[in-house]
């Protein structure tokens, strides 16, 4: 449900909400693609599910994917997770330059550190890895707003 919501949300150039939290999403500069990727877990420990869109700098649709994990994952796995699968998606449709979005902080701190220990040190690195695959690329955390509803 929240990936279609997500997805929804993502389909409009203005906003999407998540809870308490509205993020605000912006066109890329021109000749840019923007790669928004999104990870989720349920509650109950049952499921996690992984969904990344792209635009071009319009703001059209250019491809968009979301998948079901094999498990249930942390948090933190599912949004390193849904980066990969990102990167993978843009590079295999020849997108560059690209800018590519997360809304974990952590996710993108862990990717600009290059850390390579820990229990995802080894998929930030084959990440960082893909990366080189690139003419340019740019990686930044989707700001967060307070929302009102």
């Amino acid at each position: 449900m929240r990936l279609a919501k997500d997805f929804k949300g993502a389909l409009s150039p203005y906003s999407n909400q998540q809870g308490s939290r509205a993020f605000h999403w912006s066109l890329p500069p021109p000749g840019f693609h923007k790669v928004n990727v999104d990870g989720a877990t349920s509650l109950d420990g049952t499921s996690s599910r992984i969904g990344v869109i792209i635009r071009d700098s319009t703001g059209h649709v250019t491809a968009a994917m979301s998948k079901p994990l094999p498990a249930h994952y942390s948090p933190e796995t599912v949004e390193v997770l849904a980066l990969e699968n990102g990167v993978i998606l843009a590079f295999k449709m020849n997108i560059s330059p690209v800018i590519f979005e997360s809304d974990s902080l952590a996710t993108v701190q862990s990717m600009i550190a290059m850390e390579s220990g820990g229990p995802l040190g080894h998929i930030i690195c084959e990440i960082r890895s893909s990366l080189l695959h690139f003419y340019s690329w740019i990686l930044h955390q989707l700001e967060s707003q307070q929302s009102s509803l």
